[in-house]
């Protein structure tokens, strides 16, 4: 199963989960209904990658481990239940004797997301979304400048576990899913450029996990 049909079939499931309906979710008149999130973290692209400029295994595996940057807005509908958009940045990079690579891709979508402890300082929440994933690999070999982009969908997911210590603030540790295939992408080498079309099941594997800290602004 490829990546994106894996990611389409735990979207629905988590949609699913956001269906079913919770116990004790009390409606809070005073919950605030706006919040802005900022975590950052660790990210992994844990089934490998490619695209890279040298077809080391362990210089891809550099590569694969990165800086991840999410930044949210989310509307509460009701207490239990927010509907959002959410931006998820990765960033990494690495040399060889022959070249560099610096890998870049952006995730951002809409999110829904239900809280199970709405009523209560603590939160527990899942999320999941659909939306576009770039990736740039801004890369050099023998010194002469090498530019990778494409695109594609992709979906998001994640769990997150959190406190809220004052009023308009809370802290969290994310734990988030990210999966999206590049089919095609374009390639700029000394002064040519080029379309790839890779095999099917060659295809450029972008997905990753993210372990994240943050906090949020609630108005």
């Amino acid at each position: 199963m490829k990546h994106h049909q894996l990611a389409t079939t735990l979207a629905i499931v988590t949609l699913c989960l956001f269906l079913k309906p919770t116990t004790a979710l009390a409606a809070d008149p005073s919950y605030k209904k706006n919040l802005f999130s900022l975590h950052a973290g660790y990210g992994n692209m844990a089934w490998g990658t490619s695209a890279l400029t040298t077809a080391s295994n362990s210089y891809e595996n550099k590569l694969c481990s990165g800086f991840t940057l999410n930044l949210e807005y989310d509307r509460r509908l009701i207490p239990q239940l927010s509907l959002g958009i959410v931006a998820s940045m990765y960033n990494a990079s690495g040399s060889h004797a022959e070249g560099k690579d610096h890998v870049y891709t952006t995730f951002i979508g809409p999110q829904l997301s239900v809280y199970f402890l709405p009523t209560t300082p603590w939160i527990v929440r899942l999320s999941a979304g659909l939306g576009y994933l770039d990736y740039k690999n801004n890369s050099k070999v023998f010194g002469k400048n090498r530019k990778v982009n494409g695109g594609t969908g992709a979906a998001i997911c994640g769990l997150r576990l959190g406190y809220t210590f004052a009023s308009h603030w809370s802290v969290h540790a994310d734990a988030g899913l990210l999966f999206g295939d590049l089919d095609s992408y374009k390639v700029k080498y000394h002064g040519e450029k080029v379309k790839v079309l890779p095999k099917d099941g060659d295809e450029v594997n972008l997905s990753r996990y993210n372990l994240l800290v943050g906090v949020s602004y609630h108005f």
